[in-house]
C-alpha cells in the first residue's frame, strides 16, 4: 500500500503504468471524480459519470494496478465490496517514450484544461462576482528556483487544506484547480 504523502512532499514522477492508464478518457473522469468523494464504489462513480458500473469496476481496477487510486476496505460492508479512494498528492507528468501514447495523453490533458477553462469562461458571464471559479492571467520575473518554490508553496496550502476536510463536510466543496506555466523558452 502506498502510503499518504505529508504535504509538501516532492511530486513523485508517474510510471509507465500510470500514464497508460491515464491515456484513456474515462479512466481521467474517474480520477476527477472519485476526490470529490472520500470513497467510492463502482456503482457510485457510475451513477455520477452515468456510465455503467461493470464497465467503471473495470476502469478502477486498471487504475488501482497503476497505483493511481487504491482500495478502502475499511469502508467495505463485507469481503466481496470492493470501495476504492483517491491517493492524495501530486504527481509528474513525463515521457512514456512512446509519441503516439505520449500524444494521447498530452491531448487529453489539453482537452480536460480547455473544457475547464469554458466552463469557467461561461459560469463569470452568467455570474460575474461570484466565487465558484477564476481565472489569472500574470507574468513574473522569477529565477527557475523561486519558481519551483512557488509551485511547492502552492502545492503544499492546497493539500494542507484538503487534508483538513472532509467531502461531507458544511461548506465544502470540490475544487478542480489547474496551473498552466512556461517560462520564455517555450
Amino acid at each position: 500500500m502506498v502510503d499518504d504523502p505529508k504535504p509538501g512532499d516532492p511530486a513523485s514522477a508517474m510510471s509507465l503504468a500510470m500514464l497508460r492508464a491515464l491515456a484513456h478518457p474515462t479512466r481521467r473522469r474517474i480520477l476527477r471524480q472519485l476526490p470529490t468523494r472520500d470513497f467510492a464504489r463502482a456503482a457510485d462513480l457510475a451513477a455520477d459519470l452515468d456510465l455503467p458500473a461493470n464497465q467503471v469496476s473495470f476502469h478502477l481496477r486498471v487504475l488501482g494496478e497503476a497505483g493511481l487510486i487504491r482500495e478502502a476496505p475499511q469502508h467495505a460492508r463485507d469481503r466481496r465490496d470492493r470501495v476504492w479512494e483517491a491517493i492524495p498528492g501530486t504527481m509528474s507528468i513525463g515521457s512514456t517514450g512512446d509519441p503516439a501514447l505520449d500524444d494521447a495523453i498530452a491531448q487529453g490533458i489539453d482537452d480536460e484544461h480547455l473544457d475547464l477553462m469554458r466552463r469557467v469562461n461561461a459560469h463569470d458571464k452568467q455570474h460575474p462576482g461570484e466565487a465558484h471559479s477564476t481565472f489569472m492571467l500574470m507574468n513574473a520575473r522569477l529565477t527557475e528556483a523561486e519558481f519551483r518554490d512557488l509551485v511547492h508553496d502552492l502545492r503544499t496550502r492546497i493539500e494542507e487544506l484538503t487534508f483538513a476536510h472532509r467531502a461531507d463536510d458544511e461548506g465544502v466543496r470540490f475544487w478542480q484547480v489547474h496551473l498552466l506555466a512556461g517560462d520564455d523558452t517555450i
